[in-house]
């Protein structure tokens, strides 16, 4: 966001108010997993349309990580979800998401927070694999072009275990365990939470990453992705992640 400008009567003040400054450091960030945790994870994604119009999903579901055994249970339950879409879209968003067809996924974490494997993994699958069919059927049935749908259909057809597992924690799990472990460059930001960047450019997109992390376990808290096609520098894609403990 672009520096607002201030007048020479309120710049001293302004300076006075500046926190001093803090240098980033790198370090290897803790994962000392809590061993009874709820959290309540509210995701939001925010695009364009290839008519121009802006479009916006917001997804909300509880999450619990227990100690069991030498590991760890995460389960992470049905999502709820709204959506500023247009009328095909918001059909399509209803029936991937309606709770009938939800169910509650456990994943198995080792000591170290590692995803080793998830409950009944051929169920949740095969509940994975239909509503993306699902989706596909209804984009062709709307007549909107489904190439790419098409081709991540058939190549999901023949997806391993290794496949299986990182889709199906990608959208919950994966993200709250992002930095576990990891060598990052982290400085400490006012909450006192533990604050990480990541940027990448290329000559068709730059993409900004922003994290906010809890420096005792070593979880993410926050994370807002920022994705802009250097083609249309006013359109880019907004993607957040919060994970808000709760009693």
């Amino acid at each position: 966001m672009p520096a607002r400008s201030l007048s020479r009567a309120a710049l001293l003040p302004a300076l006075l108010l500046l926190p001093a400054a803090v240098r980033a450091e790198t370090r290897v960030m803790p994962c000392h997993l809590p061993a009874d945790l709820r959290l309540l994870l509210s995701f939001e994604q925010q695009g364009w349309g290839r008519d121009g119009k802006p479009w916006q999903v917001n997804l909300v579901r509880g999450m619990r990580l227990s100690r069991d055994g030498l590991g760890f249970a995460l389960t992470i339950d049905p999502a709820r979800a709204v959506g500023k879409l247009d009328p095909a879209a918001q059909r399509r968003l209803a029936a991937v998401f309606d709770p009938a067809a939800q169910q509650s996924m456990t994943v198995r974490l080792d000591a170290t927070g590692a995803v080793i494997g998830i409950d009944a993994l051929e169920d949740h699958w095969r509940a994975y694999f239909g509503r993306i069919r699902q989706v596909t059927a209804a984009m062709t049935a709307d007549g909107e072009q489904t190439q790419r749908a098409q081709a991540m259909v058939a190549s999901l057809e023949k997806a391993d275990r290794p496949t299986q597992l990182r889709l199906l924690v990608g959208d919950a799990a994966a993200p709250l365990l992002r930095l576990c472990g990891q060598s990052v460059e982290a400085e400490t930001a006012a909450d006192g939470l533990l604050a990480v960047s990541e940027d990448q450019d290329n000559e068709a997109l730059r993409e900004t990453t922003r994290y906010r992390v809890d420096g005792t376990s070593g979880l993410v808290r926050s994370i807002e992705r920022r994705v802009t096609a250097k083609a249309q520098p006013d359109q880019p894609q907004l993607s957040v992640w919060r994970y808000e403990p709760q009693p």
